[in-house]
């Protein structure tokens, strides 16, 4: 979709263009493989430099740090934050990262409850309030 914007410049463009194709190719299985050693059939792709993050002692923080650069100072620039995001493949993995975020950010944490269904009367709010 953001191949679309009539603002991209030439060069963003023909990047972006590159990383869609690769993601796809890589989706369809496409990319060529490799074998490792003791293995029967290759499995493995080569992952482009630009994309990979540094081997780190905190890997939580190196890829928060990599994907949202300066998140103290831009916290709350809505434009900056809506261009990122981190993708999990568990919510446990979710949970450590927002965590790890919400450990580095100013001030006291708020915890916010919501409910699943709305309540057909008032007359228990203290009661709800309870659980």
């Amino acid at each position: 979709m953001r191949l679309h914007n009539p603002n991209i410049s030439g060069d963003s463009l023909e990047k972006m263009k590159r990383f869609s194709n690769w993601i796809l190719a890589m989706g369809a299985g496409r990319l060529p493989t490799i074998l490792l050693v003791g293995e029967d059939e290759p499995s493995w792709i080569k992952i482009p430099n630009d994309l990979l993050i540094p081997v780190s002692e905190n890997p939580i923080g190196a890829v928060v740090s990599n994907t949202f650069p300066d998140i103290l100072e831009r916290v709350n620039d809505i434009h900056y934050l809506k261009e990122r995001c981190i993708l999990c493949p568990t919510n446990d993995e979710v949970d450590k990262i927002n965590l790890h975020v919400l450990e580095k950010m100013p001030g006291e944490l708020q915890e916010l409850l919501s409910a699943d269904e709305i309540c057909q009367s008032t007359n228990n709010y203290d009661e709800m309030c309870a659980l």
